[in-house]
């Protein structure tokens, strides 16, 4: 790869695309909507072959539970041990929780 000094834009080296590792939970649906708008954002702006997305896979919580609980249990357990911030859940749920 080579380095410019000058104010054009330089040629991107096709013969060895940029490499994302992506580290991930997979069970996250915020960390779907990351990898999802990184697909986009690629698919959009990078010709095809040019990255390289490689994903790896990461678990944010491994004490969580393989039951469902709703969003409202888990701010409500968060508050209760000082986790999450009130600002936090004011912006998710605005009108209260049952919204």
């Amino acid at each position: 790869m080579s380095t410019s000094t000058s104010s054009e834009p330089s040629t991107p080296d096709t013969d060895h695309p940029l490499i994302i590792e992506l580290w991930t939970d997979l069970g996250c649906p915020w960390c779907y909507i990351g990898k999802h708008r990184l697909e986009q954002a690629i698919a959009a702006a990078v010709p095809v072959g040019q990255v390289q997305l490689t994903l790896r896979s990461f678990e944010l919580d491994p004490d969580m539970s393989a039951t469902a609980v709703s969003i409202p249990e888990v701010f409500d357990e968060m508050d209760r041990v000082g986790g999450l911030p009130c600002l936090v859940q004011d912006a998710v749920f605005p009108h209260g929780p049952s919204q």
